[in-house]
């Protein structure tokens, strides 16, 4: 059984009733303590923004199964010739270019990469060139995450 994005939100992390809410909220918890560590030296996010962004790594997540939700920094400008974003395979870690981007792009390219780390824990070989199946594959479920994602939070693309 999964459960809905409006139960979860409801689930008063507080008193969580039971080991399942209590691991869903061990969880949460740890999603967020990361995204505040990443705001403390990444001021340019707003709260609503850095709530948002958990979401949909929670969500994304999710939907594509991952066994584990990797460590996301937020960057305000490009490390080493990285594009907007990038998966590191040994430390299950993503860097995401944030400056000067909207919300939902974020999130898209955060989705992107999170398609890899559900590549690497398949036993996947990754493959950056454009146009490569494990590309290809990136770019599709990015874009029908993000779609997925918005279908439920109006204002998504807003923000």
């Amino acid at each position: 059984m999964t459960w809905s994005e409006k139960y979860k939100r409801s689930i008063d992390c507080g008193n969580p009733k039971g080991f399942s809410q209590r691991a869903h909220c061990q969880g949460r918890k740890k999603r967020v303590e990361e995204v505040r560590e990443m705001k403390s030296y990444m001021q340019f996010i707003s709260e609503q923004n850095e709530n948002t962004i958990n979401d949909f790594v929670q969500f994304a997540a999710q939907e594509l199964g991952l066994q584990t939700t990797p460590t996301i920094r937020l960057l305000q400008s490009r490390e080493n010739g990285m594009s907007t974003a990038s998966y590191c395979p040994e430390d299950k870690s993503i860097k995401v270019l944030c400056g000067n981007r909207a919300t939902f792009d974020i999130c898209r390219s955060i989705a992107h990469e999170l398609v890899h780390q559900m590549q690497d824990e398949n036993g996947d070989e990754l493959d950056g060139e454009t146009g490569s199946p494990c590309e290809d594959e990136a770019n599709a479920l990015a874009g029908r995450l993000i779609r997925t994602y918005s279908g439920s939070n109006t204002g998504f693309y807003e923000e």
